[in-house]
C-alpha cells in the first residue's frame, strides 16, 4: 500500500516518505503491523487534514495491494493442439 502525501505541503521529521517527486512521494507498507505505527497514524492524519477533497465515510473503499517482484517468471509457449 502506498500512501501519497502532496511534498511541499505534509511535513516529514521523522523521514517516512519516500520517492523523488515533486508532486508526490509515498510510505511502503510491507506488513500490516505498518499501518498501526504512531507515526504512519500521524502520517495518515496529517494527509486527511490537508486533503482538498474531503472522503465520505458512508462510502466503500477498495484497497489496492500490489507485490514487489524481483524477476517475472518466464512465460509458457502455448503449444497449438
Amino acid at each position: 500500500m502506498f500512501l501519497q502525501a502532496v511534498k511541499s505541503r505534509l511535513p516529514d521529521p521523522k523521514r517516512l516518505l519516500e520517492g523523488s517527486g515533486n508532486v508526490a512521494r509515498h510510505i511502503k507498507i510491507e506488513s500490516a503491523d505498518r499501518i498501526d505505527d504512531p507515526e504512519v497514524r500521524a502520517m495518515i492524519a496529517a494527509a486527511l487534514e490537508r486533503a482538498r477533497v474531503r472522503l465520505d465515510a458512508k462510502k466503500k473503499r477498495t484497497m489496492v495491494v500490489r507485490a514487489v517482484v524481483e524477476k517475472q517468471r518466464a512465460r509458457r509457449k502455448v503449444v497449438p493442439e
